[in-house]
């Protein structure tokens, strides 16, 4: 799955904190819970997932300061099952108020 890091993400984003740092924060967005990011890896529920090294970079340049831009990065995970049904079904509403708008 594709993992947007977003200006947004970066500009919440803060500084050595694994469960608030840019990449722990997209990841969050894409609809996973318990998240902390580290170097090599983000930690999801008790599952260890390994971080590409774009997104290893991206925190050791956001850790010291230097500046990041937004980027995107495939995430090998899978949303649980019942999150998945919760991203689809907020979607399908997200669309229904868009088009009786």
């Amino acid at each position: 799955m594709k993992i947007k890091v977003t200006a947004d993400d970066i500009t919440r984003g803060q500084r050595y904190q694994v469960g608030s740092c840019p990449i722990a924060l997209a990841i969050i967005d894409a609809g996973f819970e318990n998240v902390l990011a580290c170097s090599g890896y983000a930690r999801i529920q008790n599952s260890r997932i390994p971080l590409p090294e774009e997104a290893n970079t991206f925190m050791l340049l956001f850790d010291a300061n230097l500046p990041v831009q937004p980027f995107e990065f495939e995430f090998n995970a899978r949303l649980p099952f019942f999150q998945r049904l919760k991203a689809a079904l907020n979607e399908f509403i997200a669309r229904l108020s868009q088009h009786s708008a």
